[in-house]
């Protein structure tokens, strides 16, 4: 009786209630020791399919041990960084969503502007300098993933698509 009790009541209100909690999001580290814990051979999954996840990813891993999962494809993370010039930087990437709640992790006290910058595109990429401009960018593109962290100082062409090197913003890739 308790058991019929539990799972024709009390699950369903906990699954309603569980589904109403919205704006929050669980923050992972992405790590060397947390890439060895990968089993042997395998890569480390950034799985961007789930929603209410932001990856904060150190600057000293192995980028090739490390896959991003998303709806339509797996790719090395290694050719992610490369592609994107984020090599050698802490980034964190994650849902337009997920990171719009954190203000796309700008330090505080800055990127909260907007007017000066905007969103710039150069082929496929897409960046973004302030708070502001990449709500923009997030309106525009919706369901693409998000990469934001400082730019390398020795970064080559990021001006192209709004990324200044040394300063703090985000990127991301045109729908194709």
């Amino acid at each position: 009786m308790k058991v019929i009790f539990f799972t024709m009541i009390l699950l369903p209100l906990l699954t309603s209630c569980n589904a109403g909690q919205k704006g929050t999001t669980n923050r992972i580290q992405v790590t060397p020791s947390e890439i060895a814990r990968s089993p042997q051979g395998g890569a480390y999954i950034i799985d961007l399919t789930r929603d209410g996840r932001i990856y904060e990813v150190s600057p000293d891993i192995d980028y090739r041990r490390v896959k991003v999962r998303t709806s339509k494809t797996e790719t090395p993370l290694s050719d992610v960084v490369a592609r994107l010039q984020i090599t050698g930087t802490k980034f964190v990437v994650g849902s337009a969503n997920d990171l719009s709640l954190t203000n796309f992790d700008f330090p505080p006290g800055s990127g909260s502007g907007g007017g000066v910058s905007e969103m710039k595109c150069n082929g496929l990429i897409c960046g973004c300098n302030s708070g502001t401009d990449c709500k923009d960018m997030k309106k525009k593109f919706p369901n693409q993933k998000f990469y934001c962290g400082y730019t390398p100082s020795d970064a080559k062409n990021t001006t192209d698509y709004g990324r200044t090197p040394g300063t703090y913003g985000c990127i991301t890739e045109q729908p194709q």
